[in-house]
């Protein structure tokens, strides 16, 4: 999971992420794949120090008073943006939940740095602090000319290859107090090295007068560590062994370079292995117009209105039914559209219950009938779809076949037998429906289980495909 700053509050864009990646996890996990998806947030280096500094009006905090308030705004929007992540339903492991400063990362960043240092590319230049990027960038080139890197957007991969080709090296440092202060010592004759404690400085420095660099980490640093740092690298981790290198990442274009070009490069250079194998880029969330959304602009639309308002199923069916890696206009008109169709769902599921309880049927699903030839090319279908990350195309092909040739034709042409408790053609029915909501419960949890717990006390989310 792209982890979201702690300065924030859930908008759709954040949304738009983690209906794809809830979508891909519930997916693998119930083809049988060995599936983390781990969740976590970011210190936010610059965007807190601001948010801190603009708490204080026009008071110059002391250190400890801004730290003190650091965390209190840390502790007070970190909680808010993972209940609101939770909210949408997202399978991710939170047990395993990461933060960008918390001692893992403190412990990896150091180590980090310390290789940098040792391998020559750390440097100082008026007062900041640098990395030389060159080979890097260009052992990363050779990985995408070699067909390394899967990237859907031709676009944007061009676009990070041009950058990739003009790299300039990566200052960071930070002159905030809000972050990692940086481990580095030096002694009156410009001698620095790497330590935990000023008392470990002076004796690889053998000098008693020492100072540590007052600047932090940028935040894009410590979060370029996030696919082996949450793992537990540098440790002999097990999450790192069983989870690392990843398969997939998912995110938004804007930060193609900033996080994802940068992770793969120090992936590469302090585990030796690049940390995935494939970006998936979605769109910009859009107004009808055509308008980005912000929230300077007011034509934002709240995801937790829309869970209030349509429910949750709701809000994450109107995403996917337009998530490609274009651009997305979106209105209400998609989350209202989505729950007309999970309506849909419970309407033909109240249907089902209503001949079952009227004849006392046994909800066993015989799946020999005429339907299940339809069932099998659906399934193939989604298959095909999700391994090719089109959402939106699949979700309109199930969506087609059960409202058309499930409601409208076969429900339609049975009726009779339905009426008159033929027990074929009803549990035939539940084979149906069953095979439809294991499909459908990547895009629509909730419903799904609850159709799950109703008819066979089964939790869908671990009913295999």
């Amino acid at each position: 999971m792209p982890p979201p700053n702690i300065t924030g509050i859930l908008h759709i864009g954040h949304a738009t992420f983690l209906s794809i990646q809830d979508a891909l996890a519930r997916y693998y996990r119930k083809s049988g794949y060995d599936t983390l998806w781990l969740p976590g947030t970011d210190h936010a280096g610059l965007a807190t120090h601001e948010k801190i500094i603009q708490s204080f009006k026009k008071y110059t905090p002391s250190k400890e008073d801004y730290l003190k308030r650091g965390s209190e705004l840390k502790d007070k929007h970190h909680s808010a943006i993972t209940n609101q992540i939770k909210r949408t339903g997202a399978s991710c492991d939170w047990s395993r939940e990461q933060y960008t400063l918390n001692d893992n990362f403190k412990k990896a960043a150091f180590k980090a740095l310390q290789e940098i240092n040792d391998k020559g590319l750390l440097y100082r230049k008026d007062s900041q602090w640098y990395i030389n990027m060159k080979d890097m960038a260009q052992d990363l080139l050779n990985h995408i000319n070699s067909d390394g890197l899967i990237i859907n957007d031709t676009g944007e991969l061009n676009s990070l290859i041009h950058m990739l080709e003009n790299i300039e090296d990566w200052c960071i440092s930070r002159q905030i107090s809000w972050g990692y202060q940086i481990p580095l010592f030096f002694d009156n004759n410009g001698n620095h090295c790497i330590a935990h404690t000023i008392e470990e400085a002076k004796l690889i420095l053998n000098e008693s007068d020492i100072h540590q660099e007052k600047s932090t980490f940028d935040t894009w640093f410590t979060s370029s560590l996030w696919p082996f740092a949450s793992l537990g690298w540098p440790e002999n981790a097990e999450d790192y062994n069983r989870y690392y290198p990843a398969q997939i990442i998912e995110t938004g274009a804007d930060i193609l370079f900033f996080w994802c070009a940068r992770m793969l490069m120090m992936g590469k250079l302090l585990t030796g292995q690049y940390p995935f194998k494939e970006i998936y880029l979605h769109g910009i969330c859009r107004d009808k117009d055509g308008h980005k959304m912000s929230k300077s602009l007011g034509n934002g639309i709240d995801p937790i209105d829309i869970i209030d308002k349509y429910g949750t199923d709701a809000l994450r069916f109107g995403l996917l039914a337009k998530s490609n890696n274009k651009d997305m206009k979106i209105d209400e008109t998609e989350f209202f559209d989505a729950s007309k169709f999970i309506n849909k769902i419970w309407q033909s599921c109240r249907f089902m219950d209503t001949q079952i309880q009227k004849f006392n049927t046994p909800t066993t699903m015989n799946e020999n009938g005429s339907f299940k030839d339809e069932i099998e090319r659906i399934s193939s279908l989604f298959k095909i779809g999700m391994e090719n990350r089109d959402f939106l195309n699949t979700i309109r092909a199930i969506q087609h076949s059960f409202k058309h040739k499930f409601c409208d034709i076969w429900i339609e042409d049975n009726k009779k037998a339905f009426w008159n408790g033929d027990e074929d053609i009803i549990q035939h029915g539940l084979y149906i429906l069953y095979s439809y909501i294991n499909i459908l419960h990547c895009f629509i949890p909730f419903i799904t289980e609850y159709i799950g717990k109703h008819f066979w006390n089964i939790d869908i989310i671990n009913s295999e495909y």
